[in-house]
């Protein structure tokens, strides 16, 4: 059953931002199928990300990373995302209930939701700016042994189910996937807007795959490598979404914090501005 991570006072409150000299912006590209960064030239890829949220500060960004473990790789993390990432979510995070869930709070950010495989294989992780109404959807009672967080964002606007996983190749891929139909047509009558968002170990051109997102009406945002287990590497860190044109700015880009993984990064086009503090005005007799 997937647990949420209580607060905790023991971390800091002070963010260490990343040292890097700044890239131009007018070289950004908000076609989702182009290219926003370039392996070639020395740009820093969190600086971009940075500026990127600068000059879209009213526009949600989301990513995902196959992290593979992050007991060790937490202050990399916490300073890495700096609050210019507002969704993030991690798969194989390795961990149980024996890691205190103290030390994986973020200033700025709700209490991650948690779903713990065991300290040596699986797990999903997902942080939410604190200025996000969100919630863990649990309606659906998802069996033991497959790793699928759904969580509900609201926009105002507009709710999305934003769906975190992440299928190990012991996991059967059609028992995977019928699953996920189920998960989805499960809450589908509530939600229009679905982003499904994980490490299938499975390319869109993998037949089962195929027939899912086809039969889901769900559009892959990035197509290029995303896993160098192989020179060429493989696409299987994936968006998949029914609104495909409600992003963009979509990527992936290296992060240190994986073993042969990419971190795919994409920018909603709705913007979501959080509201006033409210003032409470109190009499004193």
């Amino acid at each position: 059953m997937p647990t949420q991570i209580l607060p905790s006072p023991l971390l800091s409150n002070t963010c260490y931002p990343i040292e890097s000299p700044p890239s131009p912006l007018n070289s950004l590209n908000p076609n989702p199928d182009t290219s926003l960064f370039s392996s070639q030239d020395n740009i820093d890829w969190f600086e971009e990300i940075k500026n990127l949220k600068q000059k879209n500060p009213c526009n949600l960004t989301c990513s995902y990373l196959n992290i593979n473990s992050l007991r060790n790789k937490f202050h990399n993390l916490f300073d890495m995302i700096d609050q210019n990432i507002d969704i993030v979510c991690l798969a194989e995070t390795k961990l149980d209930d024996s890691f205190p869930s103290s030390n994986f709070l973020i200033p700025g950010y709700s209490s991650p939701y948690r779903l713990d495989i065991n300290s040596r294989s699986g797990g999903l992780l997902t942080y939410i700016k604190e200025t996000i109404p969100s919630k863990l959807l649990e309606n659906l009672i998802i069996p033991k042994g497959f790793q699928i967080l759904p969580i509900e964002i609201n926009l105002r606007k507009s709710k999305w189910l934003i769906i975190s996983i992440y299928r190990p190749p012991s996991t059967n891929e059609k028992d995977f996937l019928i699953q996920m139909n189920k998960v989805i047509n499960f809450y589908s009558f509530k939600y229009e807007n679905i982003l499904t968002l994980g490490d299938f170990n499975m390319e869109i051109s993998c037949n089962a795959l195929k027939q899912f997102m086809e039969g889901q009406l769900l559009h892959s945002l990035y197509k290029k490598p995303t896993c160098f287990k192989s020179k060429q590497g493989r696409c299987i860190d994936l968006f998949l979404t029914n609104k495909n044109r409600s992003f963009k700015f979509t990527n992936a880009f290296e992060t240190g914090l994986s073993d042969c993984h990419l971190m795919i990064y994409t920018m909603f086009r709705t913007t979501f501005e959080k509201s006033d503090p409210k003032i409470i005005k109190i009499q004193i007799l």
